[in-house]
């Protein structure tokens, strides 16, 4: 049984380097403005969202989006990590993400 998660659990703890470290923390608790978060969140893992964000959104509702965005991206990613039984109690656990990212886009 644990081999069936040994492998997704690898590769979560990979996934785990492109967490923002304290220093990042840090920078965006000191950001002047919104803009100025937009920014550092561009130069970091967030990137890809942050782009994809400022698409249709500007300010605060820009950062919200790619937040929400990275969120549900890699809760989908993590699913796919397991198979059979361990794919579908993984998916329970993080079900309670899959409620609040449906929220988010009701509102």
């Amino acid at each position: 049984m644990m081999d069936d998660y040994a492998y997704g659990n690898a590769r979560i703890r990979a996934m785990k380097s492109r967490l923002l470290d304290g220093r990042a923390y840090a920078s965006l608790l000191g950001a002047a403005s919104v803009d100025q978060i937009i920014e550092l969140l561009g130069g970091s893992a967030y990137r890809e969202e942050i782009e994809g964000a400022l698409v249709k959104h500007a300010g605060v509702k820009c950062v919200f989006e790619a937040l929400r965005s990275n969120v549900a991206r890699t809760i989908g990613k993590i699913k796919t990590f397991f198979l059979g039984r361990p794919r579908e109690l993984v998916a329970i656990l993080l079900g309670r993400w899959d409620v609040f990212n449906l929220m988010t886009v009701l509102r």
